[in-house]
């Protein structure tokens, strides 16, 4: 699903053994994974999860890592933060433009987070890297994703 400024995106994760498919949904003021082991561990992450849409805008694309955190682009909200499968905030990446659109691991260990971000309705002079592609290295990994089979 695509879209902005809160509407639904769906991210579809398998675990490293292929075997576990996770499903995160971000929404307006929130995300939410599905997919956990326990019903109180899915509680924990939604409550941990919501944002403050003032200061941090909408959730926006997401990725995850080989150790199943959340990385999660904020639309307005000029960065991508990084929440535990708990959805304990534990880690932020601001950046120069607000729309950040999502996010993806890349490069030969896919230890790059490779971020991109729009330029809609706003003022280049004010914001002259918006709709850039930005590269971040991460002490992580992205989890590969299987190969489509057409």
């Amino acid at each position: 699903m695509a879209g902005i400024g809160g509407q639904v995106h769906e991210r579809v994760n398998y675990q490293k053994n292929n075997k576990k498919k996770s499903r995160t949904k971000t929404r307006k003021g929130g995300w939410q994974a599905l997919g956990f082991k326990s019903y109180q561990q899915y509680l924990i992450a939604k409550k941990n999860a919501q944002l403050d849409q003032e200061e941090e805008g909408f959730p926006d694309g997401l990725t995850v890592d080989i150790e199943n955190r959340v990385w999660l682009a904020h639309w307005g909200g000029a960065r991508i933060t990084c929440f535990s499968p708990y959805g304990k905030r534990i880690g932020r990446i601001d950046l120069p433009v607000p729309q950040v659109t999502s996010c993806a691991f890349g490069g030969p260990d896919l230890s790059t987070l490779y971020i991109t971000t729009a330029a809609r309705n706003l003022d280049m002079n004010e914001y002259p890297m918006a709709g850039a592609l930005f590269r971040v290295p991460t002490k992580t990994a992205g989890a590969a994703s299987p190969s489509f089979d057409g």
